[in-house]
């Protein structure tokens, strides 16, 4: 009997125990929602068909203290939790206090199918303020699936010969995600000389889409069978304006010089964007007998545009060095970014001693040179007037209206033989001029002795376009000078004399001039008696 007593009590003391939990639900706020972005150890961006991590950022905001947490994180359709379901859950073990942070983080899979845009994600976070006490915190959790852009780094050539040459580089963007300001630091290369003979900046590269960049190399002699490593470093943004950077490798073949049966050659190699150009091809037979019935198809890239009506040549036959040459109208048309652009030209003729029909594919690239175009949009001299000896400054105004941003601009003042001096920096950094936008700089001098009413100041500007060439601009600043001098201290020259002064004046006027007239009165009067 007493047995069975105990046991009901035991019995009543339970459910008299779980009956007292209570789970208290709140809407949000004992946390505070501080930062959501993608990466765990670093920021990134998320793209579908890959494990990504979500990290959410928040503050404890209550005096409850409590030492662990479940954080059960639901996503939309398309996210995938990695053990299945569409729900993330962590735990969080330690002690949360007010304004604890706390950083939690979530891998997910992203569905390839999985539309780019923005998601809301739904948050329960599970904890204890008591050991009778459990509340459930509800948060909206919002986030973007942006696609991440991803360079990758290969050469045209597989192979390279002694001595010096270009190989153009490829810059694909094999990511989901458009590349923003892509630069492309110093290529490094053992043993060998290596430069690139463009920009460092690529702008903007879209998925899918290429550009190439020509790589000046010089490879010694004695290297022939060696394999050359060259590395490129090449840094962008994704759309969220997260930087990326990496190092790329490329291997390429020291080989013998071969012999080409037919060598092609442009002249010019290089373009001027948004203006008609003039090119030639030249086709040579490089070899020791003779080709016969050549047939040339050329077909242009995006960024340029053949002029002429003629894009298929037939020609009877080419003797052992003998050449061929093919005149055409090329326009570059003036909204191109890119700084290269390619004819591929492919040939099929009879070669007549092995008897055979031979066709080769060859790509003739070309630079892409901006055209830059600076114009003088306003001067202001201040004062208008300059003083000899006081400080003035010029302030311009210009505009590119080229086809292409002039970089690394400065400006400096040509002052041989004027009596005008620097008044601090000799010449002044401007930076990059780019197309439409209005750029000021100004000038700080100070005037010197001279006789001259007005002197004119050239100001030369220095700037470099799309492939390093330096260029030069002179503009005419003209500057009024004024001989007034300054006035002295004290009184104010031409200013009025004080009215007590003016009085003592006039007063002691009166009394000299009847003073005068008395004693004349008194003579006349001793001479009448």
């Amino acid at each position: 009997m007493k047995i069975k007593l105990h046991l009901g009590l035991i019995l009543l003391i339970g459910i008299i125990a779980i009956s007292n939990i209570q789970f208290v639900r709140a809407a949000g706020d004992s946390f505070q929602l501080i930062d959501v972005y993608w990466g765990d150890n670093q920021q990134t961006e998320a793209s579908p068909g890959n494990i990504e991590t979500l990290t959410v950022v928040l503050r404890y905001e209550l005096d409850y203290v409590f030492n662990s947490l479940i954080a059960d994180l639901q996503f939309p359709d398309g996210f995938e939790a990695v053990g299945g379901g569409e729900t993330v859950t962590i735990q969080y073990t330690g002690p949360i206090s007010s304004g604890f942070v706390i950083s939690l983080e979530f891998p997910v899979y992203l569905s390839e199918d999985l539309d780019l845009g923005s998601y809301t994600a739904f948050l329960e976070l599970e904890y204890k303020r008591s050991r009778y006490v459990s509340s459930i915190d509800s948060l909206e959790i919002i986030f973007e699936v942006t696609g991440k852009p991803v360079l990758r780094v290969s050469s045209q050539e597989d192979n390279v010969y002694e001595g010096k040459q270009t190989i153009w580089i490829e810059f694909n963007n094999t990511g989901d995600a458009t590349a923003h300001n892509i630069e492309i630091g110093d290529a490094v290369a053992s043993g060998v000389s290596a430069e690139f003979v463009i920009s460092s900046s690529l702008g903007d590269l879209e998925p899918g889409n290429s550009v190439l960049a020509p790589l000046e190399i010089v490879v010694p002699s004695g290297t022939r069978g060696n394999i050359i490593p060259i590395t490129i470093d090449v840094s962008y943004f994704g759309l969220s304006n997260v930087l990326y950077s990496s190092t790329e490798k490329i291997q390429l073949l020291v080989k013998s010089t071969p012999i080409i049966p037919l060598s092609p050659k442009l002249t010019p190699n290089e373009l001027t964007i948004g203006e008609h150009n003039q090119i030639n091809i030249t086709l040579t037979n490089a070899g020791n007998h003779t080709l016969s019935n050549i047939g040339f198809t050329l077909s242009p890239d995006n960024n340029l545009k053949i002029l002429s009506d003629q894009t298929i040549f037939h020609y009877v036959s080419i003797s052992p060095l003998g050449s061929i040459q093919m005149s055409l109208e090329i326009y570059v048309p003036s909204n191109t970014l890119s700084p290269t652009a390619s004819i591929n030209l492919y040939a099929t003729y009879f070669d007549e001693e092995v008897w055979l029909e031979q066709s080769e594919s060859y790509a003739l690239n070309f630079l892409l040179r901006g055209l830059i175009d600076i114009s003088l949009t306003d001067q202001v001299v201040i004062p208008s007037e300059t003083r000899i000896g006081s400080p003035f400054s010029a302030t311009v105004t210009i505009t590119n209206i080229g086809t292409s941003t002039a970089y690394a601009a400065s400006a400096s003042p040509e002052l041989e033989n004027l009596p005008v001096k620097t008044f601090g920096p000799k010449s002044v950094y401007i930076g990059d001029i780019k197309l439409n936008l209005p750029t000021t700089f100004t000038i700080n001098l100070q005037l010197e002795n001279t006789t001259e009413n007005e002197i004119i100041i050239p100001v030369t500007l220095t700037y470099m376009d799309n492939l390093r060439k330096t260029y030069e601009t002179i503009f005419n600043i003209p500057v009024s000078i004024s001989h007034e001098t300054n006035p002295s201290p004290g009184t104010p020259q031409g200013s009025p004399t004080p009215p007590f002064r003016g009085a003592l004046l006039i007063g002691g006027s009166v009394v000299i001039v009847a003073v005068v007239i008395i004693m004349l009165r008194r003579r006349k009067r001793n001479r009448g008696e």
